[in-house]
């Protein structure tokens, strides 16, 4: 059930007009649910994703910092295998343009979240820098941006929403190999009211697999799917709170996506890119 709804809410439901989602309160449905309703068009999905935020907050400063064995640099680290901490079809219903292939449960899931020492207008002028090489040069053997929208007046805060289309080279350890990849981009800024009163403000990214990667050497797997989502949120006693999760879907023929040494990878990879993330902002 809702928590006690304004005035706004309850006329805008006697209009018949559809009020916004509950999120959930548990880790892995709240990431996908906020997946699913990060379009920025729609009102009401500002106020479930604020919902989420503030339940994103909850669990991070109760659940992960306050644990005795919480460690500021490793954060907290997931793996999201259930099938029940899977995006669905559904979830993808929103993504324009749409992936190519959309199988989404077959992609597993792991998640990282960081407390960083940044501000939003740093993550932003990152975020939005044409060569990311320049920030992050151990990630990528080639990187290009094309099919910009809204950079401009994003920047500046006069749209909704940036957008751009990736194109990478990256290199893995396990299995050895190089990888081509065009991902779409999509970020938003958040700031609106939950329905309890608690003011929001964050960014959110998006991203996800234009079509299956070519991976060197031929014949070696397939990469077929790849969903990505980053909640960046103020934090009440300053800082940011970072939740990365991301699903893949990696065809390696006998060995499973699920393989703990692919997941390990995903994790330490997210990790060490929000820690090089904070070492370019102050």
């Amino acid at each position: 059930m809702w928590r006690i709804l304004p005035l706004v809410f309850l006329t805008l439901s006697s209009l018949g007009c559809r009020l916004p989602d509950e999120a959930p309160g548990e880790i892995s449905a709240l990431l996908t649910f906020s997946f699913a309703h990060y379009d920025p068009q729609d009102w009401a999905n500002d106020i479930s994703l604020a919902d989420a935020a503030v339940n994103l907050e909850a669990w991070f400063s109760s659940e992960v910092e306050g644990t005795e064995d919480y460690d500021a640099i490793e954060g907290y680290e997931a793996r999201l295998t259930d099938q029940t901490q899977r995006l669905t079809n559904d979830d993808l219903a929103h993504l324009t343009p749409p992936p190519e292939l959309v199988d989404a449960p077959a992609a597993v899931g792991v998640v990282v979240a960081l407390e960083e020492q940044c501000t939003l207008e740093e993550i932003v002028d990152i975020y939005l820098a044409p060569n990311q090489m320049d920030f992050f040069p151990d990630n990528y053997i080639a990187y290009e941006r094309t099919d910009h929208e809204g950079m401009d007046c994003f920047a500046d805060s006069s749209c909704l929403e940036a957008r751009w289309l990736t194109h990478m080279t990256q290199e893995q350890s396990f299995p050895a190999a190089t990888w081509d990849a065009a991902i779409w981009n999509a970020m938003r800024r958040l700031e609106a009211t939950a329905p309890g009163g608690e003011v929001v403000r964050g960014l959110m990214n998006q991203a996800w697999m234009r079509d299956p990667a070519q991976i060197e050497p031929a014949g070696l797997g397939n990469l077929r799917q790849n969903y990505q989502l980053e909640f960046i949120l103020e934090r009440p006693g300053g800082g940011l709170l970072h939740v990365y999760p991301q699903w893949v879907d990696f065809d390696l023929g006998s060995i499973n996506t699920e393989a703990a040494v692919f997941l390990g990878a995903y994790i330490d990879g997210i990790r060490d890119y929000v820690h090089t993330l904070e070492s370019h902002c102050g």
